[in-house]
C-alpha cells in the first residue's frame, strides 16, 4: 500500500509476532549483552593473547552448545513443532557405520565444535584484532559518531531479513 499506513507498519514492526518483537529482539539483547560482559575490550585485544581467544572461543563453544542443544530438544526430543515444517520427517539416525559415533546428532555436534566453532572464532578473533589495531575502521562505529547511529538502525532492520533469507 502507498502511502503506507504508520499503524500498519508499526503493527507489523513491534506485534506479537512482528518484525523486531520478540524474536530478533532477544537476540539483539543476547549480541548486546556478549558484547558487554563476554567480550574483552579491545585495547585488550590489540595484541593477540592466548587468554582471550580462549575466553571468546570458551564463550563461542557455550553458545552454540546451549543454543544447538535447545533446538535439538525442543525440535527432535520433545518434537514441539511436529512435522509441519522439517525438511525430512526421517528421524535422526542412531545406530549406523555411516558416522563417526554411529549416530547422527553426535557426528554433528563433534564437527560443529571441531571446525565450526574453532573457524568462526577465527575469524571473530582477527576482525577483533583488526578493529583494535585502527585496521577495519572501528573508529565511524564510536556511538559518538552519526555514522554510528545510522549503522545501528539500518543493522538492526536489516538483519532479521539477511537472517531468514540466509536460513
Amino acid at each position: 500500500m502507498w502511502p503506507a499506513d504508520s499503524k500498519a507498519v508499526l503493527r507489523w514492526l513491534f506485534a506479537w509476532p512482528g518484525y523486531l518483537w520478540p524474536f530478533n529482539a532477544v537476540w539483539l539483547l543476547v549480541a548486546v549483552m556478549t558484547w558487554a560482559f563476554l567480550t574483552p575490550n579491545l585495547k585488550t585485544m590489540q595484541t593477540l593473547e592466548l587468554w582471550w581467544v580462549g575466553l571468546v572461543l570458551a564463550r563461542n563453544t557455550g553458545f552454540t552448545v546451549l543454543l544447538y542443544s535447545g533446538l535439538h530438544l525442543y525440535l527432535h526430543v520433545l518434537q514441539r513443532q511436529g512435522d509441519a515444517y522439517r525438511f525430512t520427517t526421517r528421524p535422526l539416525v542412531v545406530a549406523s557405520a555411516r558416522f563417526r559415533f554411529r549416530r547422527q546428532a553426535w557426528d554433528n555436534m563433534f564437527y560443529t565444535l571441531v571446525s565450526g566453532v574453532p573457524a568462526f572464532t577465527a575469524f571473530e578473533v582477527l576482525t577483533y584484532w583488526g578493529f583494535a589495531n585502527g585496521l577495519l575502521g572501528y573508529g565511524l562505529f564510536e556511538p559518538t559518531s552519526g555514522v554510528f547511529w545510522f549503522w545501528t538502525c539500518t543493522l538492526v532492520l536489516i538483519a532479521p531479513a539477511i537472517h531468514s533469507a540466509h536460513f
